[in-house]
């Protein structure tokens, strides 16, 4: 077969047989079709990316040899050398897959590569293409047992691309700001602006362009996101130029000559090369958007985002329809957090009353038949990021957004709402509501109501409006309890949500929707073991049932029930069809799927569990739940490669969640990784202590580390309450150190104490060497589980 090539300049690429890919991560392609099997093979992709990026120049030997194999004297690494590029050979089917020189090279006739590419873009001034190629930092996420020169010249050559396309991103923006092209210049400064989100020279820059372009909503949401991430990140006040402009903007209209000014304003100088790449600490692979510890969209998000793929590029390029038009297709749609006016230093994490109206907008158009609507975890998580509708829509997969502003004076409610399609950015419908705040509940079924009929959509017979409550003070306890159950995770969190909806209850006994708060929030308090389990699930199962006393048709309180019949009642008849019926009544509630997912598993049901979770990943994407809980299953369920890739998706979304590094630790395991399995142990013990720990301890027991574990345990047992929350926990190391009736023991305790994980332990595979004594079948039996 003859290889079609490409050149630029001297290099050739474009239409090889095989393809290196390095932008977003590392994986070999052919024809468009991803090789799996090599993909999975690190020290292969390392060599492979280690010769790709060297280009015509080649490698020695002596040098891949230092960087992949330091542990190794010369000869060793000599014949492991010689192995790999054999078995690569036979792999791939092409004997020409390294060129026949005393240095080490790829056959660019054979085998090309995206950053090759790159910077044959880049060398020739095509800066359009090289941004296109930029499909995120390379070589993220991936990660190699070599040596510490090799880990330094991926974090170098990360460093240099980044600083190529941010040059390119950069040259692209300016071109368009000269020629007028103003929406063209605040697209690509917002593209530069996600890569260096602390740098005042690109924030002045997009905000100068959106003013240009007519955004002024947009350049001060900016100004506002830019404060709040500098002032948490550094402490740092506003640059002037922007204070000036935003004092401007939000009094009168800009006159004219402060217009001009904006125009006339000098840029900052460029920056020097050195002095645009991303910092060490933000380790070149992802950007964080930290909003008080609740969200953290990274890179991979951003990526997703700013350069998609092939698919959503040919989506995005379709012809434009109108808005009557979009009207009759649109059947998906999320509803972006409402700001609040005036923003406060607290907005940017969110204002009670103003996520309290969000949410029940959400949960009203979530219940519309056949309308998809984003889970309030995805929603949520864009709330500080600057992107726009079409940015958002493809992230999300939806097809309209719905945004708007809350300004409450005394006892009135202004509320500016409206419709946009993510298409083409038009405004579908908007409108703007001025009633007492008395009439708060009234008005999110307006609003949804008026969506409906915007999109086309049948709501059916109007019925009364709910009113969850006539205490306007236990309204607000409700929503400032919920809103710190969203926000803070922690033990403390979990405890001030639940003394805040306990006073909410008390002021209001029949406040059902606070009763089902109140039972989710000691549900997290047991699951977690922040707290004895036995007497918080009881707790919590007064909380659900006294809320379907008072409202047997509210979904919230079915889920309650349901989660707490499953974890600690081991009813799993009953959860399910709980489970199901709360579906039924809110198709739309994005938050009941993940323990849903949980029950099905625990029994086995694995093909169910998942199938569930690729729903609740399609209306709730940026979620760090579902990824976590989907890669738990998939462990489970014997698809431990799977799991690896999207449990580093949920750590992409969020790199603080220690229960995704001990399910990768356990997925590492399965696929005889052990050293990356410690490491990943190692970063959840870091994070969550105890709990951690001793799973850190049983990646040291089935790794031929007995002493490390024993070691361990001896500290857990030494922590005060930490071995009596840890039941589960602690049987599974002693099951790896083949001590059984210290694993059993351990399990009894856990059984009576209704312990944090005991609902999972027949899905546990940690657990597996216990399932040939006659005591692991007399353990299910008492938790009503089949062997």
């Amino acid at each position: 077969m003859s290889r079609l090539q490409l050149g630029v300049g001297n290099t050739f690429f474009g239409l090889c047989m095989l393809r290196l890919c390095t932008f977003g991560g590392c994986f070999l392609e052919r024809d468009g079709r991803r090789l799996d099997a090599v993909s999975s093979q690190r020290k292969a992709l390392a060599l492979l990316a280690l010769l790709a990026e060297s280009g015509d120049r080649g490698v020695t030997r002596e040098s891949a040899m230092a960087m992949l194999w330091p542990e190794s004297d010369e000869d060793r690494a000599r014949a492991t050398l010689r192995q790999l590029m054999k078995a690569l050979r036979d792999q791939l089917g092409d004997p020409d897959l390294f060129a026949s020189t005393s240095e080490l090279r790829l056959e660019r006739q054979v085998v090309g590569a995206d950053v090759l590419e790159f910077r044959a873009a880049i060398a020739a001034g095509h800066d359009e293409r090289a941004v296109e190629l930029y499909a995120g930092p390379w070589m993220a996420g991936f990660h190699a047992k070599a040596s510490n020169a090799f880990e330094q010249w991926v974090d170098a050559t990360r460093d240099a691309l980044l600083a190529d396309v941010l040059g390119a991103l950069e040259r692209l923006a300016r071109r368009a700001q000269a020629e007028h092209r103003h929406s063209d210049a605040a697209r690509l400064w917002r593209r530069i602006a996600a890569l260096q989100p602390l740098s005042d020279r690109v924030a002045i820059e997009l905000i100068r362009s959106l003013e240009l372009g007519g955004d002024r909503t947009a350049a001060l949401r900016h100004a506002a996101v830019y404060e709040a991430l500098v002032r948490e990140e550094t402490g740092a006040a506003l640059p002037t130029s922007i204070a000036e402009f935003v004092s401007q903007a939000e009094g009168e209209p800009v006159r004219a000559a402060n217009r001009d000014a904006l125009v006339a304003a000098d840029a900052p100088a460029p920056l020097p090369a050195e002095h645009v790449r991303a910092p060490a600490s933000a380790s070149a692979s992802r950007v964080r958007l930290v909003a008080a510890g609740i969200a953290v969209a990274t890179l991979a998000v951003v990526a997703r985002v700013l350069w998609p793929t092939g698919a959503e590029r040919a989506s995005a390029s379709a012809p434009p329809v109108s808005r009557a038009e979009m009207a009759t297709v649109v059947s998906s749609v999320a509803v972006l957090p409402f700001a609040s006016i005036p923003t406060t230093p607290d907005s940017v994490t969110g204002d009670p009353f103003t996520d309290g109206l969000t949410d029940l907008v959400i949960g009203t158009l979530g219940r519309i038949p056949g309308l998809k609507v984003t889970g309030r975890t995805s929603a949520f998580a864009l709330r500080r990021t600057s992107f726009d509708a079409q940015q958002i829509g493809s992230a999300l997969g939806v097809a309209a957004l719905l945004e708007g502003t809350v300004a409450r004076s005394n006892d009135r409610l202004r509320v500016v709402v409206q419709l946009i399609g993510t298409r083409d950015g038009f405004v579908i419908w908007s409108e703007t509501y001025e009633r007492p705040l008395t009439d708060l509940f009234a008005l999110q079924d307006e609003i949804a109501r008026a969506v409906a009929s915007a999109l086309r959509l049948q709501l059916g017979p109007a019925p009364p409006a709910a009113r969850p409550t006539a205490d306007s003070a236990a309204w607000s306890l409700y929503l400032r309890g919920r809103h710190v159950f969203h926000t803070q995770f922690g033990p403390e969190g979990v405890s001030r949500s639940i003394e805040l909806l306990r006073e909410a209850t008390a002021r209001d006994s029949q406040f059902a929707l606070a009763f089902a708060a109140l039972s989710d929030a000691y549900t997290r308090l047991a699951i977690f073991g922040f707290a004895p389990p036995r007497p918080a699930y009881a707790a919590a199962r007064q909380a659900a049932e006294h809320a379907l006393t008072v409202d047997s048709a509210l979904a919230d309180a079915h889920v309650a029930l349901a989660h707490v019949r499953c974890v600690a009642d081991y009813e799993w008849d009953g959860a399910i069809a709980q489970f199901e019926h709360a579906a039924r009544l809110d198709p739309g509630n994005s938050f009941a799927r993940a323990p849903h997912a949980i029950c099905l598993a625990s029994q086995g049901r694995f093909e169910e569990a998942l199938a569930l979770l690729v729903e609740a990943h399609s209306r709730d994407p940026l979620s760090t739940a579902v990824p976590n809980v989907r890669g738990r299953v998939l462990v489970s369920s014997g698809q431990p490669e799977q799991a690896i890739l999207l449990l580093r998706q949920a750590l992409e979304l969020n790199p603080l969640m220690d229960v995704a590094y001990q399910q990768l630790g356990h997925a590492y395991l399965a696929v005889s990784r052990p050293a990356d399995a410690i490491r990943a142990f190692r970063e959840a013990a870091a994070i969550s202590g105890a709990r951690d720990s001793a799973h850190l301890a049983y990646g040291f027991a089935v790794s031929g580390a007995p002493d490390s574990a024993r070691a361990i345990l001896e500290a857990i047992r030494n922590a005060p309450g930490a071995a009596m929350q840890l039941p589960v926990h602690l049987a599974m190391v002693y099951a790896a150190l083949g001590e059984r009736d210290a694993a059993f023991g351990w399990l009894d305790r856990g059984f009576a104490q209704r312990a944090s994980f005991m609902v999972g332990i027949k899905s546990e595979p940690a657990l597996a060497s216990l399932h040939s004594d006659p005591r692991w079948r007399a353990l299910l039996h008492r938790m009503r589980l089949t062997p």
